[in-house]
């Protein structure tokens, strides 16, 4: 019977450990990135795995742009706070007055056209990809050095990509959030939706109170242990929350002196 049984035993073959579908992957982000992220490293890495969230972040948020400016009102609001810009500046002595109403005009006519969206469209294509690999990099380098991680720059592209999908759900959240309030919504933080100034510490504060970006860099920071094949899931979370913390105050401080930035800041 033991000779039986062994016979048997060799007959079965073990099951065999599949690789994860792209939309398993993508599930998984939301239910179980842990998991998700620890079977990914332990197959050969894919670029679709970051080149896709970020195609589709790219179209959903020229999309929401598109969107945004098919409201009326808050297509003049946009036009206006161009034009109020350039008035400030012929005000100041920057550029003569007749420069200023030729440019408030081409302004009036870009928006009004449907140009603008063309070149909106173009900007976030290059900038938000350009961002895209900087970070990855940046991160890439944290974990390589400071961490001593494992996973090469194609491990941390896929890190930081995959839970871009997290991101693609706040764009979404901020069209509505755009429409409901009338007004461009750049962000999901409690700072923005208060319509609170986003410059100092307390300003600061608010705009980290964002649900939607907390959740992605925590996911961040469990994809980046997982592709680095660490069991200190804590200090790589800590290396994303940690630097989206101090950039983020960072910036709303340094607004308060150098004006130039308050754009890149103010999120309401």
């Amino acid at each position: 019977m033991d000779e039986l049984n062994e016979t048997k035993n060799e007959l079965i073959e073990p099951e065999e450990d599949l690789e994860l579908s792209h939309t398993d992957k993508l599930v998984g982000v939301f239910t179980e990135p842990a998991k998700t992220f620890t079977k990914i490293s332990g197959f050969p890495l894919r670029s679709s795995d970051w080149l896709i969230p970020l195609l589709l972040v790219l179209l959903s948020t020229i999309i929401s742009s598109i969107v945004i400016m098919s409201n009326p009102q808050i297509k003049y609001q946009l036009i206006q706070k161009q034009v109020d810009q350039i008035q400030k500046m012929a005000d100041e002595g920057t550029i003569p007055q007749e420069a200023a109403d030729t440019q408030k005009e081409m302004v009036r006519k870009t928006m009004e056209s449907g140009v603008g969206a063309i070149f909106s469209s173009i900007g976030i294509v290059i900038f938000v990809t350009i961002f895209f690999f900087l970070i990855s990099l940046f991160f890439w380098l944290i974990s390589k050095f400071v961490l001593k991680g494992e996973g090469g720059y194609q491990s941390a592209l896929i890190a930081y990509g995959l839970p871009h999908y997290i991101v693609i759900i706040q764009v979404i959240i901020s069209v509505l959030i755009s429409f409901s309030k009338e007004k461009v919504m750049q962000g999901t933080s409690l700072g923005s939706i208060l319509d609170i100034q986003a410059t100092g510490i307390m300003g600061a504060f608010y705009h980290l109170l964002d649900p939607f970006s907390i959740w992605f860099y925590v996911v961040a920071g469990i994809a980046f242990a997982k592709m680095n094949k660490s069991q200190n899931t804590g200090k790589y979370i800590g290396m994303m929350v940690g630097s989206w913390v101090i950039v983020t105050i960072l910036m709303h401080v340094l607004a308060d002196t150098l004006p130039f930035l308050k754009p890149f800041v103010n999120q309401g």
